[in-house]
């Protein structure tokens, strides 16, 4: 007899991921068997003592180890006696007749994102005229229910509900999102869902909510990572690519990203129509980044940049464009260069302009670079940055404005009083949200000062 239809008490859209998922008996052989043929290491799981489907077919989730993979949970899969692909698209076949028409369509669309996703990010991609944001909801539970998606979160936590598709699932959804012809629009609408996060946080992070635009930006990582990794199809989508990847200057910057943002930034600079007003933006973000790891590179394009900028009358950019400059010779060793440049782009970058660094962050940088040869001037600077209304939602430039008074302190002779400004400005950066640069920073000054042995304490 056929297995019979999974019901699935289901939680409405939007609300609480605590909904109770009850498999019927008929339907609980063939998970475990569609499991098993998949790939999803049941019978390691089984023997661990924590099986995936237990009791009168309530699902168990197993938790997924840390080294489980972006693409699928490879550490999950057995791996001496890998299941042919035929085998499991066999059976992956068999669930998929069960599956009523809703959960057919938010399996084969979801097949876009290449990592974990949120129930947020399946909406955008998988909703349309007959597909409602309540059936995607549903469809994701019950698809976790046939072992199809792996619920990412512990029920109950507080946050919005993460699934991963692994990976034979995953093939044989994009298999049928071919055959419906709906590849196209799938990957557009990941796409607009991808530079609408970006979007969204960078809009978080300029208002002062920036522990809920790094936050946004880690849950979507993995979907933005894909967006911004694949070759564009149209110069469209390299230009909504590379708004998505200036959008996210703070996370390449103040998260100590830049090799993986000036990657991206870099790969679709020459995909950009030559027109396109993006591509000053573009060598402004890649030249910022590049400065440490590639100075040769940073210079070139911040010289390009510059003259446009100046040109377009955008004062926003050409004062980032400074601010660049100032970090490219700081890593240079010109400390007199570096100032110059910063304290030009504390002048001239507007208070409160959206899509990069505020001038106060490019005061604390000033700050920063005097606090070795004139602490007095480093102190007033940092002050001077600590008084701007903007300091007060900005923990990056915060932290960076304290760090330049611990150093001034210090190179001033006043180490204990150093040390207790840095060990201050680390506990307001209390969770991992907080830009982990200006930490580092802090952390470096702690470790440099530290008393040796012996020796007196602060």
């Amino acid at each position: 007899m056929a297995a019979a239809a999974p019901t699935v008490a289901a939680a409405p859209y939007g609300g609480p991921w605590e909904a109770v998922v009850r498999v019927r008996d008929e339907c609980a052989g063939l998970v475990r068997s569609v499991v098993d043929a998949a790939g999803f290491g049941l019978r390691a799981l089984v023997a661990s003592g924590r099986p995936f489907v237990a009791g009168r077919g309530h699902l168990v989730r197993p938790p997924l180890r840390r080294n489980d993979s972006a693409q699928g949970s490879a550490s999950l899969l057995p791996p001496a006696h890998p299941t042919p692909p035929g085998d499991a698209f066999a059976e992956l076949r068999s669930v998929h007749s069960r599956c009523a028409p809703p959960s057919r369509a938010v399996w084969r669309r979801a097949g876009v994102f290449a990592g974990a996703f949120t129930e947020r990010a399946a909406v955008s991609v998988c909703q349309d005229d007959g597909l409602s944001a309540r059936q995607v909801a549903e469809a994701l539970v019950r698809l976790a229910a046939l072992g199809v998606l792996v619920p990412q979160d512990d029920p109950g936590a507080g946050s919005e509900p993460r699934y991963l598709m692994l990976r034979a699932a995953r093939a044989f959804g994009q298999t049928r999102l071919a055959a419906a012809g709906e590849t196209d629009t799938a990957r557009d609408r990941h796409g607009r869902h991808c530079h609408g996060v970006a979007v969204a946080a960078e809009a978080l992070w300029s208002a002062g909510l920036q522990r809920d635009a790094a936050r946004l930006v880690r849950e979507e990582r993995e979907a933005l990572a894909a967006f911004l990794g694949a070759v564009p199809r149209r110069p469209a989508d390299a230009e909504a690519a590379m708004e998505t990847a200036l959008a996210l200057w703070f996370w390449w910057a103040a998260h100590d990203r830049a090799p993986e943002g000036a990657s991206h930034v870099l790969a679709l600079l020459p995909r950009l129509p030559s027109d396109s007003p993006l591509r000053v933006r573009g060598q402004w973000l890649a030249g910022w980044l590049l400065a440490a790891a590639d100075p040769g590179t940073a210079g070139r394009l911040l010289g390009l940049a510059w003259p446009a900028a100046v040109l377009a009358g955008d004062d926003a950019l050409v004062g980032r464009i400074a601010h660049a400059q100032g970090t490219l010779a700081w890593r240079r060793g010109d400390p007199a260069a570096a100032e110059a440049h910063y304290r030009s782009a504390a002048e001239t970058i507007p208070d409160h302009a959206p899509a990069g660094p505020s001038p106060v962050v490019s005061l604390a940088a000033l700050a920063v670079v005097q606090a070795r040869t004139s602490p007095a001037r480093a102190a007033r600077t940092a002050r001077r940055a600590l008084a701007r209304p903007a300091a007060h939602h900005d923990a990056w430039a915060a932290a960076l404005a304290h760090c330049a008074l611990a150093h001034a302190e210090h190179h001033a002779g006043d180490t204990p009083r150093a040390r207790h400004r840095a060990r201050r400005a680390l506990a307001r950066l209390d969770t991992p949200l907080d830009p982990p640069h200006a930490r580092a920073a802090l952390d470096d000054l702690l470790r440099h000062t530290a008393p040796r042995a012996g020796g007196p304490t602060d």
